[in-house]
């Protein structure tokens, strides 16, 4: 079976926001007002009892137009009629739904794998932070302070918001690589197999490492203090385990 992680990042769209009736900021539908600024796309494998493998990273948007960054994620996706999964954090709310319209706004009518992921069912599309449980009354749990419970500072992983294209990229990367973890600790749960995880963790460390652009966006998380605890569930038996307490790291 093949999985992919996507997440999204958005920003305003200067010509639809010229069409629109001007009005306060407060009023606008900025869903509808935004255009995609970058996507990250993690596909891996998982087979029988292991742990995810074959990691690949495919990062759209630093130099190529909007249209192109749609057909390429149509393409990057893997396919819910094939039995595959995707995995989002808010995805089944905000990243599916968004590129749907954006794919309709930007006359990108061929994406079939896309258009199949907005009626797929809730067991093929693994919205991590629907799986959370909601705060009462306040809604669910940010990507931030879900990461943070397994030892990942989301302020060192996507550093510091300066608003470029490569602040960008950087933000949607460390998003991707939180929200793997986040499923992978999960995962380890429902299969009671810590292995999963730890090899999870490694697996991505081992991906960031041999690519510098990723390394120089999330070494962060290839450097991580909680690697060691990952080495030992690997090597350990299944009911091991290993709570790494984490904090800022310089």
């Amino acid at each position: 079976m093949r999985y992919a992680v996507l997440d999204i990042e958005t920003g305003p769209n200067v010509d639809a926001m010229l069409n629109a009736a001007p009005r306060a900021r407060t009023e606008m539908d900025l869903s509808a007002l935004h255009r995609l600024k970058a996507a990250v796309v993690l596909s891996f494998d998982v087979s029988g009892g292991g742990a995810p493998s074959n990691l690949l990273f495919e990062r759209f948007g630093l130099d190529g137009r909007e249209q192109e960054m749609i057909f390429g994620i149509d393409r990057a996706l893997p396919s819910p009629a094939a039995g595959d999964m995707l995995i989002t954090f808010n995805g089944r709310s905000w990243d599916i739904p968004m590129l749907l319209q954006r794919a309709a706004a930007a006359w990108c009518f061929a994406v079939p794998t896309l258009a199949a992921w907005g009626d797929a069912s809730f067991e093929r599309h693994f919205d991590v932070m629907r799986r959370g449980g909601a705060r009462p009354g306040k809604g669910w749990s940010s990507l931030a302070d879900r990461a943070a419970a397994i030892g990942i500072d989301m302020r060192l992983a996507r550093g510091k918001a300066t608003g470029t294209p490569a602040s960008v990229r950087r933000r949607c990367t460390a998003d991707v690589a939180a929200t793997f973890l986040l499923f992978a600790a999960g995962e380890a749960v429902r299969r009671s197999d810590a292995r999963f995880f730890g090899g999870a963790w490694l697996a991505l460390a081992g991906v960031i490492r041999t690519d510098p652009a990723l390394f120089r966006d999330v070494g962060y998380l290839a450097e991580h203090p909680v690697l060691d605890g990952c080495r030992v569930l690997v090597g350990g038996s299944a009911a091991y385990s290993v709570a790494p307490t984490v904090g800022l790291v310089a």
